[in-house]
């Protein structure tokens, strides 16, 4: 059996001596005292905001779209749901280049 008292809820006499106490009582002001992971986890969700849950992606299918190429501006019509293909108005299939932002 251990000698050192330590706090009710533990055995370790590393973590709850005079050196870490006075660590706690310097940075409980900033991360907030117990609550295990649940105020890091709300200030997280805070800065990045929550996730929010759209569903699955809207399919462009059919979707009139331009591009451009060269010095031109072509157009056409997507042809699959991501509308990384599309055909042209005089019938040929173009793969696009994906978005550039």
């Amino acid at each position: 059996m251990k000698s050192f008292k330590g706090a009710a809820h533990c055995w370790s006499d590393v973590m709850h001596n005079p050196t870490w106490d006075e660590m706690r009582k310097r940075s409980e002001p900033v991360a907030g005292k117990g609550g295990g992971n649940d105020p890091a986890l709300a200030n997280a969700q805070k800065m990045r905001g929550a996730a929010k849950s759209e569903g699955p992606a809207k399919s462009r299918k059919g979707d009139r779209v331009s591009w451009k190429y060269g010095k031109g501006t072509y157009s056409g019509t997507c042809i699959n749901d991501s509308c990384s293909r599309a055909r042209t108005e005089n019938g040929k299939v173009k793969i696009l280049p994906k978005n550039r932002k």
